[in-house]
Order: structure tokens, then C-alpha cells, then sequence
């Protein structure tokens, strides 16, 4: 009686725990998930991240030589035991260096720089710029990961749809064969025709295989581009719309790259980056000149005479001019490389732009040839879907061949596969067209 109560249970359980596991295992996502998920959990963006925060402390690092410096120090030092100089006088000898064998120090400095022929202040721009650049190369690889990103997902969404018709037409193509061993049976049809349809049957079979294996390994690589576990079953939930002709414009696109595009945007700060830099280098030219003070806390204090055994304090403060008259033209070859180093910047710049509107263009291209593929592929579609409406029809009147409706059947499913992926086609043209274009 016990058991009869516990099995049921038992089993209920183990359903729900299915249930429970097949859950966690399956998970739903649109689009803007994926590429949130993707962005998130991505290895190569936090390493990355950790680029820009390296950068900042380095910019943090320049600011800090033009503000004055404090430093502190302090010292023991045990002297060896001399003899000291003593002066008689008529009142007795006196001791003019009594030995004092430990000595003590404690000293604070204060150092400021007062001008450094822009040295300190070009250093200074040139980590802000670079700081900069590395921000906007962190959010260029954004840019770059959101459209792999998308392109596993729309993949992995492909192979799904494609997996759907394959699968819809061996449903249709299985009861075609039904009915034609029906015929057969009748005598209204012959051997060789069943045969053929049977062959077309195991021919979709096979293809079916096939995608199901691409489906199965696009999902494992959207798992991979987002960070997932590759166990886990991806649900592409996002639709794709009936797609509309754009009137984007090339050459606008090509001037919003231009001014939009993070890798150009990167390589310009580094120019300016460069030209700081080149005025950092001329700065040897000019004198250096510095502020410092010295508070001394000592036992004995050197400043005090005759020295005594006891702590005393001093300070000074100067003024201190340096220039450097001569060092075999070091400024001007430092100066000559920073030169060069701009002149090489700004010409791999030009020659990005010319990279840019030429990848602006070839997409632009694209994106219009894949609306013409879409309305042919629809147009196929459409007629594919007639033609096996009207071929079948017939078939099963007996008014036509079983060579004609494999050739109808299969004409449909290449035109579905043909729409399927020219919508695909024309989604992915477009985020690489705004990509390219910055937006």
C-alpha cells in the first residue's frame, strides 16, 4: 500500500525535476539579449577594460609631476672615534670638532617645478590623448563583438529556419509517398515513379542530418561568443520583418565614418598624442626651473658651531636654474623622431579614410544587392508554392508525372531556402553597413 502511494510520487517528482533541468538547460533570447549577455560575460572585453583603466592611472601618473613633491627622510650613522682639534688658550684647552660618533638626521623636501620649457605640461596632453584613444579602442571592439555577436545569432537563427522547412518538407513529402504507394497499389502508378519519390524522401532526410548538425554547432559557437556553457540550447526568438528599400546614401554614410568611426577617432587622438609629444622633445632646448626647501631635523646639526650632542633644527629654501649646454644634439634627433612619428601618424590615418570609404561602399553594395535578392527570393518563393500547389493537384488526378512533382517539391524547398536566406543576408548587410559607417 505504501509503495503503491510513494511510485506515483516518486515518478511526478523525477517529471518535474526534467522539467525543472530542461529549463535551465534551454534559454530564450532576442537580440538586444544576446548582445547584452555577449557583452557582459565576454573574456577579451574585460581584459581589454583593464587596458583603459591602466590608461587612466598613467594620465592620473602625468598630472601628478607638475605639482610640488614632499619627501621625507632619515638617517644613522655611526662614525669611527677621531682625535679633536684643541686650542689652548690661557683659560685651558678648547675643543674645536669634539668627536660625535652617532649622528641622526631627519629631513623633509619640498621640490616644485617652476618651468620646464612645457615639457611637464606636453606630457601631460600627450597621456590624455592617448587615455582617450585607449577608451575609444575599448569601445570600437564593442562595437566589433556586438556584430559577431549578431552575426551568431542571425546564424544560429538561419540554421534554425533552415531546419524548419527540411523538416516541413519531409512531413509533405512523406505523406506524397503515402499516396503514391497508394496509387501504386491501384496500378495508377509505377514502380520506377514510386521509387523516385522515395529517393527524394531519403534525399531531404539527408539534408535534414546535415543541418541539424550545423544548427547544432551554430548554437555551440553563439554559446561561445556570449560566454555560456556550450550545453546550453539557445532560443532565437527575435523575427525579422518584411524588409523595407533603404535610401541610405554612400557618400553621407562615408562622411559619418569619418567623423563616427572609433578606430579613426583612436588614431586621431594618437596624432595629437604624437604632437604633444614632439613638444615634449623640443622642450631640452629650454632651462629648467625648480623651487625646493629643506627642513633638517638633527642630532648634531652640521649647521651649528661648535656642533653640539643634541637634536637641533635648520631649513632652506632655493631657487634652482638648470640648463644643459651641451649634449651632443640630443633635443634635436629627439625632436627629429617625434616629428616623424606625426608625419607617420597622419599618413596612416589617410590611408584609413581610404580604407573606411571603400569598406563604406562594398557594404553599401551589398545591402542593395541583398533587398534585389530578397524580392527575387520572394517572388521564387511565391511561384515555387504555386507550381507545387498545381503539380500536385494533377498528380493525384492522374494527370501528371511523379519526375514533375520531385521536381516541384524541390524547387520549393530551394526557394525557401533561398528566402530564408536572403533575409538573413540582408540583416546582417545592414549592421555591417552601420557598423562601417559608425552608427
Amino acid at each position: 500500500m505504501i509503495l503503491r502511494i510513494i511510485s506515483p510520487v516518486f515518478f511526478m517528482f523525477l517529471f518535474l525535476l526534467n522539467q525543472s533541468w530542461y529549463a535551465q538547460e534551454t534559454l530564450s533570447l532576442t537580440e538586444q539579449d544576446a548582445i547584452e549577455t555577449g557583452l557582459k560575460n565576454n573574456k577579451v572585453l574585460k581584459s581589454l577594460y583593464y587596458k583603459t583603466v591602466a590608461s587612466e592611472a598613467k594620465y592620473n601618473e602625468a598630472e601628478t609631476y607638475s605639482l610640488p613633491s614632499l619627501k621625507f627622510q632619515a638617517s644613522y650613522t655611526r662614525m669611527s672615534e677621531i682625535s679633536p682639534f684643541v686650542f689652548p688658550t690661557p683659560f685651558g684647552n678648547f675643543s674645536l670638532n669634539p668627536s660625535q660618533q652617532d649622528n641622526y638626521a631627519l629631513k623633509l623636501s619640498l621640490m616644485q617645478p617652476l618651468y620646464t620649457g612645457n615639457k611637464i605640461s606636453s606630457g601631460i596632453d600627450a597621456a590624455m590623448f592617448m587615455n582617450l584613444s585607449v577608451k575609444v579602442e575599448y569601445q570600437m571592439e564593442v562595437q566589433n563583438m556586438k556584430l559577431q555577436i549578431q552575426t551568431a545569432y542571425w546564424n544560429l537563427y538561419k540554421s534554425g529556419l533552415m531546419k524548419q522547412l527540411l523538416e516541413e518538407s519531409l512531413n509533405n513529402i512523406s505523406t506524397r509517398v503515402k499516396d503514391a504507394e497508394n496509387l501504386f497499389k491501384q496500378g495508377m502508378l509505377t514502380k520506377n515513379d514510386l521509387l523516385k519519390i522515395q529517393v527524394q524522401q531519403s534525399d531531404v532526410k539527408y539534408r535534414l542530418l546535415e543541418v541539424t548538425d550545423a544548427h547544432v554547432i551554430a548554437n555551440r559557437y553563439l554559446c561561445m561568443v556570449l560566454g555560456l556553457e556550450e550545453t546550453r540550447t539557445v532560443l532565437t526568438v527575435s523575427e525579422i520583418q518584411e524588409l523595407e528599400q533603404n535610401s541610405l546614401n554612400p557618400d553621407e554614410l562615408v562622411q559619418s565614418a569619418y567623423t563616427e568611426r572609433n578606430d579613426l577617432k583612436a588614431h586621431q587622438l594618437k596624432i595629437f598624442a604624437a604632437k604633444e609629444l614632439k613638444v615634449q622633445a623640443e622642450s631640452g632646448w629650454y632651462p629648467q626651473l625648480f623651487l625646493s626647501g629643506n627642513y633638517l631635523y638633527a642630532k648634531p646639526n652640521q649647521r651649528y658651531f661648535p656642533p653640539e650632542n643634541k637634536f637641533q633644527d635648520a631649513w632652506d629654501i632655493s631657487v634652482v636654474l638648470s640648463y644643459d649646454i651641451w649634449n651632443w644634439l640630443a633635443p634635436a634627433y629627439a625632436t627629429e623622431q617625434a616629428d616623424a612619428n606625426v608625419e607617420l601618424a597622419e599618413e596612416s590615418l589617410n590611408a584609413m579614410k581610404d580604407v573606411v570609404r571603400l569598406e563604406v561602399i562594398q557594404y553599401h553594395m551589398q545591402i542593395q544587392q541583398s533587398y534585389e535578392k530578397f524580392h527575387v527570393a520572394k517572388l521564387g518563393l511565391e511561384q515555387a508554392e504555386e507550381n507545387i500547389r498545381l503539380t500536385e493537384s494533377k498528380f493525384k488526378e492522374g494527370m501528371s508525372m511523379s519526375s514533375e512533382l520531385i521536381d516541384a517539391e524541390t524547387y520549393l524547398i530551394q526557394a525557401k531556402i533561398n528566402y530564408t536566406n536572403s533575409l538573413i543576408d540582408y540583416k546582417l548587410s545592414y549592421a555591417r553597413l552601420m557598423k562601417a559607417a559608425g552608427k
